[in-house]
């Protein structure tokens, strides 16, 4: 079995921080609704501005934690996709090292790989991708393109 030098993916972190986001836009959009529901009902002839401003600012908070959620997601997909790699590289004989998620900077140029596999016969990088369909990748092209079949 390889041996693997581990730490939190930057994905991880990204994860955290958007749940984080999430959570904290949820609630507050709750919690102004809940506001301007007391507002509605507890006061007899509440202010036009409060009365409109309330369900506004809160619709807009909830869909923001909307498109949080759906960026939880993406990046739940990605987590998953890294373990399934790190498991089947784990099967790699004694003599290989995985590192996982190291970064590197080169004349203010920095790049994320996912895995750096060190064995006998050499360096591989490996870039991880949990998505469907197709990927094209041309050494010419500065990005990858995905064909969805």
């Amino acid at each position: 079995m390889a041996y693997v030098i581990s730490k939190d993916t930057h994905l991880h972190r990204s994860y955290n921080i958007q749940k984080a986001i999430f959570w904290w836009t949820f609630g507050l959009g709750l919690f102004v609704f809940g506001l301007w529901l007391l507002i509605i009902f507890g006061i007899e002839k509440p202010p036009l501005g409060l009365l409109l401003s309330c369900p506004i600012v809160s619709f807009c908070l909830l869909i923001f934690a909307k498109t949080r959620y759906s960026e939880l997601a993406i990046l739940a997909a990605g987590i998953r996709g890294e373990k399934q790699t790190l498991e089947l590289l784990k099967g790699l004989d004694s003599e290989h090292w995985i590192v996982t998620d190291k970064t590197i900077t080169y004349k203010g140029q920095s790049s994320e790989m996912d895995f750096v596999v060190v064995g006998p016969t050499g360096v591989c990088i490996i870039e991880s991708k949990h998505i469907s369909g197709k990927v094209i990748a041309d050494p010419a092209d500065k990005y990858w393109k995905r064909v969805k079949v």
